[in-house]
């Protein structure tokens, strides 16, 4: 369980860094997707023998609506460490 002071929501990429966060303001960057190509059976076998390819296509970009919409910060957790207890019988 993870407790925030604020109202976050966190979300996992792997475009971040080991050690860094990325903060968001919400509502402060424009998405648009477009493209909508239908899924399609590659047919060409020599491509790779014995299994089924398909293609899918999608077309995004994103914009901040200015320089201020997301940070980068550097993450410290404090050091935090894992202990292990062996008991004898």
């Amino acid at each position: 369980m993870t407790n925030y002071p604020l109202n976050f929501k966190d979300y996992e990429s792997v475009f971040v860094p080991e050690g860094k966060v990325l903060f968001f303001l919400q509502g402060e960057y424009l998405a648009a997707m477009g493209g909508r190509d239908p899924i399609k059976k590659f047919e060409q076998t020599m491509a790779l023998e014995d299994a089924t390819v398909y293609i899918a296509k999608q077309y995004a970009t994103g914009k901040p609506k200015d320089n201020n919409a997301a940070a980068v910060y550097d993450l410290d957790l404090g050091g935090s460490t894992t202990t292990t207890t062996t008991t004898s019988a």
